[in-house]
């Protein structure tokens, strides 16, 4: 038995078209997948609705200021967040994000020295983020919560985890340079 396998998207219609070349002229390019599934029933992808701004040139690349508001809310998260989570909360790139600090004189590698995420230690040990959570939950690994929602780990606490469960380390993709660096206290 021979499965269809046909990914592709259907063809861009004049409608799409428009709703896409209107929403890219005023700048509303945040609601387009939304309101093609509105008019046609199906999604589009953020890469997909790129791609046809693209072949329609009608890409906005002008550059987006920054309010005042936006820079101090900058200063503020990058002493508690790392520059994925900044930027999903600013609607902005790493990389604009990174510049801005730059012109703002904040650094970025010294803005949070001495804890992790538990995205960020996940990473490090090779286990999935809710293997983490289990642990901070009972309280193999401690942790504390910052807003509420953040997690933070301390490099102190992480490398008592590490030197006492080394066994439940080992065959995992651990990061062992950060391992490494984390138990010599040499990391960040």
């Amino acid at each position: 038995m021979t499965i269809a396998t046909n990914l592709q998207q259907p063809q861009w219609t004049e409608e799409e078209d428009e709703v896409l070349r209107f929403n890219y002229r005023y700048g509303n390019t945040k609601n387009v997948s939304d309101l093609i599934y509105q008019l046609r029933g199906h999604r589009r992808t953020n890469a997909g609705i790129y791609g046809r701004a693209t072949t329609l040139r009608i890409t906005n690349l002008r550059k987006i200021e920054w309010s005042k508001r936006e820079e101090e809310k900058l200063s503020k998260l990058l002493s508690r967040l790392p520059l994925d989570d900044i930027a999903k909360k600013l609607h902005r790139t790493k990389s604009a994000i990174t510049a801005k600090a730059g012109k703002l004189n904040i650094p970025i590698a010294d803005n949070r020295e001495g804890w992790y995420t538990q995205k960020e230690t996940a990473e490090i040990l090779g286990v999935q983020t809710y293997k983490i959570r289990a642990w901070v939950k009972s309280n193999e690994l401690k942790a504390t919560k910052h807003n509420g929602l953040v997690i933070h780990i301390e490099e102190i606490d992480l490398k008592e985890f590490i030197l006492c469960h080394l066994s439940q380390l080992t065959g995992r993709n651990v990061d062992l340079f950060q391992v490494v660096n984390i138990i010599v206290g040499e990391n960040k």
